[in-house]
Order: C-alpha cells, then structure tokens, then sequence
C-alpha cells in the first residue's frame, strides 16, 4: 500500500491510539497498516505475538518513519479477561488511554450444526463475542473512569442478519457483537 493510494489526508490520525484485536494478519493487518500510514500510533494483539511483532516490524519499517506513527505487537489471549486487564494496563502506560478499539480477532471453522460440541461452539464463542465483549469492557470502563471519549468498531459478517449454513456459532457470536 502507497500513502497516496489512501483518500484521506497523510497525519489525519496523528494523536491517535488505537488498539486491533487479531491485527496481526488479514483485515486486522489492512487496517493497522491504513492507520499507521495516517499517523496512528497502533497496538496490535493476538494470541500468537511473535505473529503481531513480526507486523508491527514490517509495518513499521514500511510506514513509520513518513507517517510519524508506530506499529506495537502484544501477545494477549482475548479470552481471558485478565489478560486482556493485563495488556490494557501495560498500553495506559506505555503514553495514556486509547482513542479507538477494533474488535477483529475471529475464529471459525465450517461443520454442520448437529456435528457441533459444546466445546467446538465454545472455541468460537470464547473470541468473537466474549473476548470482544470483555475488551470492550475493560476499555470502555477506563474510558469512563477518566471521562474520555473513544470509538469502538465490531467487525461483523452478513451472516449476522441473513444467517449461513455450517457457521452457526460465527453467526450467534457476530449477532451478540451487533446488539453491543
């Protein structure tokens, strides 16, 4: 991606600290590095960090020093909330409270519905709507506390409003971030 392929002006999120869950790869990637070539200063978690480090190194490398922003891999596991409660600590820290949250990180698998475990839906369910849920909380939480305004946004999928065949715990969880 080039700075001049983006439509919004260069340092437009200068200031601005924001957090992608699962931004280490896909979408979660795309849109660090769109923010980063804008000046965001972006910290990126995943439960596999070393992945969110190699990013940040290479987004970094590739955008930081033109756009003035900063790409930052964490390992955080969303599905515990004191992980999450860890992390957040550790970025109120590393230069104050955050303006934005992505909630991104997913997980999914194709089966039948019938063929589904407790445990299987549970693997979805564990990230995309309990881990985004306690991450919003614990940031929207802190936002409160020191009465700051902050975005968040919910990646979701279409299934959310039409339903699809073999995703159903995708499609639940999806739905619950949509009634957030």
């Amino acid at each position: 991606m080039n700075i001049d392929d983006l439509m919004y002006k260069p340092g437009l999120m200068k200031g601005e600290r924001i957090l992608v869950t699962g931004g280490g790869t896909g979408l979660g990637k795309v849109m660090t590095e769109a923010f980063l070539m804008l000046g965001a200063q972006v910290y990126i978690c995943s439960r596999r960090g070393s992945v969110c480090e190699e990013t940040a190194a290479e987004l970094n490398a590739l955008h930081a020093q033109a756009s003035g922003g900063k790409v930052t891999g964490l390992a955080c596991d969303i599905r515990r909330h004191e992980a999450i409660t860890e992390m957040l600590d550790g970025i109120w820290l590393d230069g104050g409270a955050l303006t934005g949250l992505v909630n991104n990180a997913a997980g999914n698998f194709i089966s039948r519905t019938e063929d589904l475990s407790p445990r299987a839906f549970d693997a979805i369910a564990n990230i995309v709507f309990r881990g985004s849920f306690y991450m919003t909380l614990d940031c929207g939480k802190r936002w409160l506390a020191e009465g700051r305004k902050a975005s968040v946004l919910s990646i979701l999928t279409t299934w959310v409003w039409n339903g699809s065949a073999f995703t159903v715990p995708s499609a639940m969880s999806k739905a619950g971030l949509n009634a957030m």
